[in-house]
């Protein structure tokens, strides 16, 4: 596991990242030569990963949550995180 203070932690996605997943998730669906059958399988693929998205971000936001409870400040979360504010930290917290 990489602790919280490793200063590699990317935060950004490296455009060969995206294209690597790109390949494993929908790799035959881009080959396909229909245009209408991929661009709908896209779509489908696209509601996936949205609802993918936000569901990680509420999973960071538990996670938080964890180091709130166990006495860290907002703004030491925001610091071991990464995240800069503890404005930040608010938005990912669960209401």
């Amino acid at each position: 596991m990489v602790s919280h203070l490793d200063p590699c932690v990317q935060r950004e996605a490296e455009p060969y990242d995206v294209e690597g997943l790109l390949d494993l998730v929908a790799g035959e669906i881009l080959d396909e030569p229909d245009w209408l059958i991929r661009y709908t399988a896209l779509t489908k693929l696209q509601a996936n990963a949205d609802a993918l998205v936000s569901r990680i971000k509420a999973e960071r936001g538990r996670a938080l949550a964890e180091g709130q409870a166990s006495g860290l400040t907002l703004g030491k979360l925001a610091a071991a995180a990464g995240l800069g504010t503890y404005q930040r930290v608010q938005q990912l917290l669960p209401q």
